[in-house]
């Protein structure tokens, strides 16, 4: 949730529409892998100072800003500055924000502070390259920028000057930013919606603010100005993907669940978290109050979503148009070239060595999300049949000796028999059917011809389909069809020797 990476480009192209800000989006020499800085020591002092320099800190943190001024790959000293961003364009060193009066912020006043941060405006009237997130520290109250600059002036200081940016004409030209500014920068402070709750408020104040979660979750426009419409909508940093993080994109879970992000867990249990955002939640939301962790994703979970709608719900398309459709228009941004590890559509060994575990796991990873991969490969708009007709139409593209059965789970509904009755029991039903317990044992023959004659096949394919007592809905498969339940419940009675249906 931090801009650094990001805002290399849209500084650099001011009134000349350079269309290379997506090359940029990916790259930097940064690892986010560790190590990570540590915050230094600093003298509180005693009463109202000691409140404030503490508020600042705490703020600080909020806004993640040891990350991008500290040189931590080459041992370099908290917010001391000298962290090489490279791009297209060239590279970039972060400034010294220690209160050192020479190489540092120690001369500025609190007024020259706030004009850095809401304005974009250096002491000596220079305009600065929004590598610094001033889009985003716009909307900081003037109380809150007081308290960080308190937290500033009281920790180290570190004589170190600002390394020259080894950038060329005219990328290195700071006076385009005025023009850039006119264009796509909105000065001004958060404004309070009396229309929403304080907590929903104060999470869209440190969202917008501070946070400047939009700078890595936002796409970009040509001129690398995010795009207000697609707003959190995902997009590329440091060859990850940063998640769609709308309302649609969590709308599957919980707000625990969502602050578990933030302690390292990704959602549906796909994985710890990787890349920039372990960095920021190292450095940054590990020191959030829960309160305040919570009015994030409150907020989260009500921003509008505004991107692509695929319409790929078409009844007269087959599985494989669909897939194919689906698969242009979502998938390829990252299979055709690898983006963020995904594997590359037509490298048959990366496909085969991920089918290992079979296809359900393959789908369950791209519905559900799996260590880079977002939940439904980002397509918050395509049900889970359009996501599995994609992952099918890239196996098929793969590997030609591949032969799928299409329907939702690479089956032909049409022609199921007793066989896929048998392997989908074995991969979804046998962990509670196969032993006695709370579920009807397979090998209990009474059991079964009881349950047939109490409610009917037609019954228990109701209470297989939307659980029971004891049964869950569609028995924890989530991602079976209603005609692979009822096959694999016809294997079970038939099985199970009831025989009280005519199964084919």
């Amino acid at each position: 949730m931090h801009g650094k990476q990001w805002m290399i480009a849209f500084s650099l192209s001011g009134l000349l529409c350079f269309n290379l800000v997506v090359q940029a989006n990916t790259a930097s020499s940064k690892s986010y892998q560790g190590p990570y800085p540590n915050y230094p020591t600093v003298n509180y002092g005693t009463g109202k100072q000691r409140t404030l320099i503490k508020r600042g800190e705490y703020l600080v943190k909020v806004g993640d800003c040891i990350s991008c001024h500290t040189n931590t790959p080459e041992g370099g000293k908290p917010f001391a500055g000298g962290l090489p961003i490279k791009t297209p364009f060239g590279t970039f060193y972060t400034p010294n924000i220690t209160p050192d009066k020479e190489t540092g912020i120690g001369g500025w006043s609190t007024k020259d502070f706030r004009r850095a941060l809401h304005d974009g405006v250096a002491p000596d009237g220079s305009h600065y390259f929004p590598t610094f997130p001033y889009p985003s520290f716009t909307k900081v109250s003037k109380v809150d920028l007081n308290a960080i600059k308190a937290y500033l002036d009281n920790i180290p200081a570190v004589n170190q000057p600002k390394r020259k940016d080894d950038v060329p004409f005219p990328f290195n030209q700071r006076r385009l930013q005025f023009g850039w500014k006119l264009l796509f920068f909105n000065k001004g402070r958060y404004q309070y919606n009396p229309e929403q709750s304080a907590e929903w408020n104060r999470g869209a104040y440190l969202v917008q603010g501070l946070g400047h979660c939009g700078e890595c979750h936002t796409p970009r426009n040509p001129f690398g100005a995010v795009k207000n419409s697609h707003y959190l909508t995902g997009a590329f940093i440091d060859g990850f993907y940063c998640p769609n993080i709308t309302e649609a994109g969590l709308r599957h879970a919980g707000i625990a669940d969502i602050m578990k992000v933030f302690q390292g867990e990704l959602l549906n249990e796909a994985g710890p978290v990787q890349g920039p955002m372990a960095e920021v939640n190292h450095n940054s939301l590990n020191y959030l109050s829960l309160a305040d962790q919570r009015a994030i994703v409150v907020y989260l979970k009500t921003v509008p979503y505004h991107g692509t709608d695929i319409h790929a719900r078409l009844k007269d398309k087959d599985v494989a148009t669909q897939g194919r459709t689906v698969y242009k228009k979502v998938c390829a941004e990252c299979h055709d070239e690898g983006k963020a590890g995904a594997p590359m559509i037509g490298d048959t060994a990366n496909w085969r060595d991920r089918r290992k575990n079979g296809l359900d796991e393959l789908y369950k990873h791209t519905i559900k999300g799996y260590n880079n991969m977002p939940i439904m490969g980002n397509c918050v708009t395509c049900s889970e049949e359009e996501i599995v007709a994609a992952v099918g139409y890239m196996l098929a593209h793969s590997d030609s000796n591949l032969r799928l059965r299409q329907n939702s789970r690479g089956r032909d509904t049409a022609k199921l028999t007793i066989t896929d009755g048998e392997t989908i029991y074995k991969q979804h039903c046998a962990s509670c059917h196969s032993k006695s317990g709370t579920a009807m044992s397979l090998s209990d023959k009474q059991a079964w011809r009881d349950a047939v004659k109490a409610k009917s096949f037609d019954g228990l394919m109701d209470v297989t389909i939307k659980g029971g007592r004891f049964h869950p809905p569609k028995g924890n498969c989530d991602t079976c069809s209603t005609a692979e339940l009822k096959v694999a419940l016809k294997y079970m009675l038939k099985e199970s020797g009831a025989g009280a249906y005519k199964l084919w």
